[in-house]
């Protein structure tokens, strides 16, 4: 069982869609799925924020999903102002609670000495780390926006939270709601439906045809889709997304897409292709200078 922490405001259709579909996928190498039984809203884009959602939420030996923006240099938080969380950030924080860096420095470090309370806010989210460090947490799976693809960044994550296990996408990942309109077996309107959307594709079932269309436009996404019957539109769910407990309405769906054509839903085989696990104890890969000379 795992904890979910949403940043609503990254991905709005997230706790919509964990609601429907509490499995979420994971690499074969550790199981089928990480299941959510419990999910929590992050109100804004700090660090100090979502240490206090894991300590308030999640048990000692427990598992967390957190699902907020990001790239391949860490994810979109803040630590201090102006200060980030990417490589650079989470090696000064791994220093500072391993008792290599002192606080005076790390106050400068997060530009914390310029305010007043600096010093206060530094040793209370230091005391916070170190205690959500502690929980020594099974696995935090990150659903943010290519995490996974950078080794450093899967290093120093898997050290700030201290979890057993820490999995994040190489790939954008995507959630939304699919427009699937009113269910219907007019040849004409298929007909039409069908010339105004080149390239949908059309999966059949007992229940009849559902059809659909993906558009990505920069950092936006929209599924258009059509269907026979709203049986078949439940067919394609239990098709292509996770088990859950769709029922009918509306109609979430959670992706990656590795290039921002092609969409991956999380129910098909290939979704575990682009999760990278790094675990406890792993050491980053060794330089070879001689195959990555600095040329000037």
């Amino acid at each position: 069982m795992a904890v979910a922490l949403i940043n609503a405001k990254a991905h709005p259709a997230a706790v919509p869609y964990f609601t429907r579909f509490p499995k979420e996928p994971i690499p074969k190498a550790s199981g089928e799925f990480v299941i959510i039984d419990k999910i929590g809203e992050l109100a804004d884009w700090y660090l100090s924020t979502l240490v206090r959602a894991i300590l308030k939420n999640v048990q000692a030996g427990g598992s967390l999903v957190v699902v907020m923006h990001g790239n391949d240099a860490g994810l979109f938080i803040k630590i201090g102002p102006n200060v980030g969380f990417n490589v650079a950030a989470m090696r000064l924080l791994v220093s500072a609670l391993e008792g290599r860096t002192g606080d005076k420095e790390m106050l400068g470090y997060l530009n914390l000495d310029k305010k007043a309370s600096g010093a206060g806010e530094w040793k209370t989210l230091k005391e916070q780390l170190l205690k959500m460090q502690a929980l020594g947490l099974k696995r935090v799976d990150l659903r943010a926006c290519v995490v996974g693809k950078d080794p450093d960044v899967m290093y120093y994550l898997q050290k700030i939270f201290n979890c057993d296990v820490c999995c994040a996408p190489k790939a954008y990942d995507v959630y939304g709601l699919i427009d699937r309109g009113t269910p219907t077996k007019d040849p004409d309107v298929w007909a039409k439906w069908l010339a105004a959307h080149k390239g949908a594709i059309v999966q059949t079932f007992p229940a009849g045809r559902f059809a659909f269309k993906h558009t990505i436009s920069g950092e936006s996404i929209k599924i258009d889709a059509m269907t026979d019957h709203d049986d078949a539109a439940a067919a394609w769910v239990a098709r292509n997304l996770p088990p859950g407990n769709f029922t009918g309405g509306a109609m979430y769906y959670h992706g990656l897409t590795p290039d921002k054509q092609a969409l991956v839903f999380a129910g098909d085989p290939r979704y575990r292709d682009y999760l990278v696990e790094w675990t406890k104890g792993t050491e980053l890969p060794k330089l070879d200078p001689t195959k990555a000379p600095i040329m000037p």
